[in-house]
C-alpha cells in the first residue's frame, strides 16, 4: 500500500520516522524505530529518539516549533550540545509506515534549524522552530543597558580582527578525562585564550577554552572525536568588560558596546 493509505488507515498504520540532521561537517541520521531503517537509500540508526507533537498554525502563532529528546551519548549531542558556540544544525523529519516502501513512500513532515540544547541527566532536548517561524522571528541583535559589552567578539560592531588573536597548531597529547589538551604551541601568553574557543576544522567540533597554561589548553567539556596529530584553531576570548579584556587585551574601548558607568545597584529601588 502507498503512504497515504497507511496514514489514513484505522488499523494498518505503523508510522516510522527518520531524523536527518545536517551540520557543517557531518550528517547524523536517527530513527525512532526499534531497529535501523533504510529511508530513501540511507541508513538511519535506532537511537531511542522521541519528539513532541507537531503543532499546526499560521504566522500569527508563536509556538510553531518541535521539541526532540535524545540520549546524551549520541555523537550529535556530544558534538553540538557542549560547544561554546554550536555550529549550524538543520533537521529534516521523514515519515513512512512499516510495510510501505521506504525508498519512495515517505513524506517530509517538518523542517527547521536547531536553536537550543538543554541537557538533563542522560538526555538532551533540542529546540527546533519551524523554518517559517524562524524566518518571521528573524535575528535581531538585542542591546541591553548594562555594564558588559553587547557585541560579539570579532563581529562588525566589535571590530577586533580575529587573525592576530588566533593560532593554528597541532594536538600533542590528551588527558585521560579529555578536559586538558596539550598542543605544540598555543601561541600566546598564559590565559590569553581564556573564554575563547578551540576548534577542529576537519571534524566540526568546538569547545570553550577555560584556560591556557604552557601549551596546555583546558576546555569546558571533552571532545567527542579528537586525536593526537589533529590540527586545531585556538581563538582568544573576551570577558566583555571595559576595564578588562576590552582595554587590556584588545585596546578596543573606542568600540565598547556596553555602559561601563551604570551603577551596580539601582538607585531607584530599595529603601533609605
Amino acid at each position: 500500500m502507498a503512504y497515504s493509505t497507511f496514514e489514513t488507515s484505522s488499523h494498518d498504520g505503523a508510522p516510522i520516522e527518520g531524523f536527518y540532521f545536517i551540520g557543517a561537517a557531518h550528517a547524523y541520521r536517527y530513527t525512532n524505530a526499534q531497529r535501523d531503517q533504510n529511508i530513501n537509500g540511507l541508513v538511519y540508526t535506532a537511537a531511542g529518539i522521541k519528539r513532541a507533537g507537531i503543532k499546526s498554525g499560521t504566522q500569527d502563532d508563536d509556538s510553531l516549533e518541535l521539541s526532540i529528546e535524545l540520549p546524551i551519548k549520541l555523537s550529535l549531542v556530544q558534538t553540538f550540545a557542549f560547544a561554546a558556540s554550536p555550529p549550524d544544525l538543520t533537521l529534516t523529519l521523514y515519515r513512512f509506515h512499516e510495510g510501505s516502501n521506504p525508498a519512495s513512500d515517505w513524506v517530509i513532515i517538518f523542517k527547521g534549524n536547531v536553536t537550543g540544547y538543554s541537557v538533563s541527566d542522560k538526555m538532551c532536548t533540542l529546540r527546533v522552530p519551524a523554518v517559517f517561524e524562524s524566518a518571521l522571528r528573524g535575528n535581531v541583535p538585542s542591546v541591553f543597558y548594562h555594564q558588559p559589552c553587547n557585541h560579539v567578539l570579532y563581529d562588525a560592531r566589535c571590530k577586533v580582527v580575529r587573525a592576530p588573536n588566533m593560532t593554528t597548531t597541532t594536538v600533542q597529547s590528551i588527558s585521560v578525562d579529555g578536559l586538558s589538551i596539550t598542543v605544540v604551541n598555543d601561541g600566546f601568553a598564559d590565559n590569553f585564550l581564556k573564554s575563547g574557543a578551540i576548534y577542529i576544522p576537519t571534524k566540526g567540533e568546538r569547545r570553550q577554552i577555560v584556560s591556557n597554561l604552557s601549551n596546555v589548553v583546558a576546555i569546558n567539556f571533552p571532545f567527542f572525536n579528537v586525536q593526537v596529530g589533529d590540527t586545531v584553531e585556538l581563538d582568544a576570548g573576551c570577558d566583555h568588560q571595559y576595564q578588562g579584556d576590552c582595554k587590556n587585551k584588545f585596546a578596543n574601548t573606542i568600540n565598547y558596546g556596553g555602559f561601563p558607568h551604570v551603577p551596580k545597584e539601582n538607585p531607584f529601588s530599595g529603601s533609605l
